[in-house]
């Protein structure tokens, strides 16, 4: 498994930030818009996602995922997701390559 992060929102630090409804809405939202983005980008050279959505899915190995794409590339899938396990946890955009396997 190969993982990229493009983007990260820390919270552990701030506890008031890690308990605030609006900013991790506010963040979803944003992340969630940025994979769509990246979603198109990566859809010009790998076409249509195998899968795409809003929860967890074992083709994409993070917990907690608000959105993700992922698409069969050779022997391997290629994803992009958010992903939040946590409201103490960091918030991540990811670019991920794993292992084939079944869809």
């Amino acid at each position: 498994m190969k993982l990229e992060f493009l983007r990260e929102r820390v919270f552990h630090l701030d506890e008031e930030a890690a308990h605030d409804d609006a900013l991790h809405e506010r963040l979803c939202a944003e992340y969630s818009a940025e994979v769509d983005r990246l979603k198109a980008e990566l859809s010009k050279t790998y076409g249509k996602p195998l899968r795409a959505g809003s929860t967890n899915t074992r083709l994409v190995p993070l917990n907690g995922v608000v959105r993700y794409a992922v698409w069969k590339v050779r022997k391997r899938h290629l994803f992009v997701a958010a992903a939040r396990e946590d409201r103490e946890c960091p918030m991540w955009l990811v670019l991920g390559a794993t292992s084939g396997g079944a869809a």
